[in-house]
């Protein structure tokens, strides 16, 4: 996390003073002004995720593939950061007896300032295959809330999956 921190000071050209504070003080303090959640409030809207994947209840995202490998997946969203004009979110589901995590779930970047938004998307499927965009695959999105808190939208693409397979997929996410 501290890499990333001081890393995006250095890519906004954030100088620091030495004599005054370190790098790393410079660095979270852009961060801030830029709206970057803290390590901690991170770690915290992951436990509450994960507190609402074990209740069945919280914010959901849902996934229908079809194509070479065709199939319908379900969860629930752990967490959604948002980062200079780029929403990352990460979604999960328990499996049916609760006892451990299952293996689908989605990672989707949704890079907002793009013309039009662009989606960088990650599916893993309930066999555990991998599935994201290839070579001239694109993405769409259609926003019904931007902000990550309570992020709303319809995604639909493209993907490659391991061995080659592809497949179109529509997905939903909503963090409200």
């Amino acid at each position: 996390m501290k890499f990333i921190v001081i890393f995006m000071a250095l890519l906004l050209g954030v100088s620091c003073d030495k004599s005054n504070e370190s790098a790393e003080d410079t660095a979270k303090t852009a961060a801030e002004k830029m709206g970057v959640p803290s390590e901690k409030e991170i770690k915290q809207d992951i436990k509450k995720g994960v507190e609402d994947v074990l209740k069945n209840k919280g914010p959901k995202w849902k996934v229908s593939y079809n194509g070479d490998l065709s199939g319908k997946l379900e969860g629930s969203i752990l967490t959604a950061t948002s980062v200079a004009g780029a929403t990352t979110l990460v979604g999960a589901d328990m499996t049916p007896d609760k006892k451990a995590k299952a293996d689908h779930q989605i990672q989707a970047t949704i890079v907002n300032r793009a013309d039009p938004p662009m989606v960088m998307m990650t599916l893993t499927l309930a066999d555990g295959t991998k599935c994201q965009a290839g070579k001239g695959q694109t993405s769409k999105v259609k926003f019904h809330d931007e902000n990550a808190k309570t992020l709303k939208a319809d995604l639909k693409g493209a993907l490659t999956c391991e061995g080659g397979k592809k497949i179109t997929y529509e997905a939903n996410v909503d963090r409200s």
